[in-house]
């Protein structure tokens, strides 16, 4: 089965594929799957670790799985034709010049040294010095150059794989490339003091989360990871340790039932939000946070929070909770399952009915009363950020923005109505940046 990837992965786009391919992919008779990214230029990062998250599971299922990926050296398609195009309409002395401009910019791809900013920065110059000449044919140049130059935007994806170490994780989960990756040329990507960007960390067993909370709890590792914002309060208070890293990752551990999960984090400014975030649901929550966000993503290819959540709920005795959830048929939507799993004692590991009792009597410290979810839920709110879930099905999220100025609740989980197919669980963390 072939599973063509666009040339830009958001949100949307991972939905449109999800809904095509998701359910066939795990069909009985289909014995590979192969991830086709040769024509994809750019993924955001929550739609990248679903994609791994999805292709691991497959493995699991004993699918054999690759990824086919775009290879810079290898001529665009409709780069004879671009070409062919622009000869009319421009000088002989300006085809030359930026013919001869572009063969620079792809040797120094070839050596492994261009970056996307000087790509950018060069495309810009030669976009000017057409239509200086030429001021007639914007888009005819614009065509011309993107057939030139597009095969080199791939080195940009090909470097951010590397940048957050996609393709060791993929590979250590059972997932083939072609061509090996080694041998392609790609964007240096390194690490930068104002891009907090942590590379995918697998947790497969409590030892991996007790190894990254220690991680970080070192500054020098918080300086390497977070640069400039290893000061932010919720990092220098410990709770990105301690509670993120510590609650979510022992979650995964103990509930999730799967066989690969990761952890990451991501910087994501405002200059960059009409390309990162441009489609998501909660977009117009994320858009509040006027200096940007920091980005806390967990994602797990496990049975997802629905199934494990429901023996739970219907055995929770608490009045409340039957009239907030439970329908007219004695049913639960997998909405308001995902939701409940984020209740101060909703545990699939505890006896709920024992807590409930506990907890009424005012027998039961309310600190290790509460669920691990629940703590993320609550540092999230505490720090007027934004708790989106993707799982069984749903994405949903908690908008906490402003909530501290707000005199009405923002407690509600709101969702996207339309369904969401995906393996396992994604919770993504979004704090604010505060200047």
């Amino acid at each position: 089965m072939d599973i063509e990837l666009p040339r830009r992965v958001a949100y949307q786009d991972l939905r449109f594929a999800l809904a095509q391919f998701y359910e066939r992919s795990f069909a009985r008779d289909l014995s590979n799957c192969q991830f086709d990214w040769r024509k994809t230029q750019w993924v955001s990062l929550p739609e990248l670790v679903t994609i791994l998250s999805w292709a691991s599971r497959l493995v699991h299922a004993g699918k054999d799985v690759s990824w086919l990926l775009p290879n810079p050296a290898v001529k665009q398609e409709g780069l004879a034709d671009a070409r062919e195009r622009i000869r009319p309409v421009v000088s002989k002395d300006v085809f030359s010049d930026v013919a001869r401009k572009v063969d620079e910019l792809k040797s120094i791809a070839g050596q492994r040294k261009l970056r996307p900013g000087q790509r950018h920065s060069a495309l810009d110059q030669l976009l000017v010095h057409i239509l200086e000449r030429h001021p007639n044919i914007r888009v005819e140049a614009e065509n011309w150059l993107d057939a030139e130059v597009g095969p080199l935007a791939y080195q940009d994806l090909l470097g951010f794989f590397w940048r957050y170490k996609v393709f060791e994780q993929a590979s250590d989960a059972g997932i083939r490339f072609m061509p090996d990756p080694r041998t392609l040329a790609t964007a240096p990507l390194e690490y930068a003091g104002d891009t907090p960007c942590l590379e995918l960390c697998p947790i497969r067993s409590s030892n991996d989360v007790e190894t990254l909370v220690e991680n970080l709890r070192k500054p020098s590792e918080l300086q390497r990871v977070l640069g400039t914002y290893s000061q932010m309060d919720v990092v220098s208070r410990g709770a990105l340790a301690h509670i993120l890293v510590n609650e979510l990752g022992r979650n995964v551990d103990e509930h999730a039932d799967a066989s690969g999960a990761w952890l990451c984090t991501r910087l994501v400014r405002p200059s960059d939000y009409r390309f990162q975030i441009k489609g998501d649901p909660a977009e117009s929550c994320l858009t509040r946070f006027t200096d940007g966000f920091l980005e806390v993503i967990v994602c797990d290819n496990g049975a997802g929070l629905a199934n494990r959540i429901e023996p739970v709920i219907k055995r929770d005795p608490r009045r409340a909770i039957l009239q907030k959830y439970r329908s007219a048929d004695g049913k639960y939507a997998a909405k308001d399952l995902v939701d409940y799993a984020f209740d101060r004692l909703a545990s699939s590991k505890r006896d709920i009915v024992d807590l409930v009792h506990w907890d009424t009597a005012g027998k039961g410290d309310p600190g290790p009363l509460s669920s691990g979810l629940y703590w993320i839920w609550n540092l999230v709110r505490s720090h007027e950020g934004v708790l989106e879930v993707r799982s069984s099905g749903v994405c949903g999220w908690y908008d906490f923005t402003g909530i501290a100025s707000s005199t009405q609740t923002k407690e509600t989980f709101q969702i996207d109505g339309k369904s969401f197919p995906c393996c396992g669980t994604m919770v993504r963390i979004c704090l604010p940046i505060r200047q």
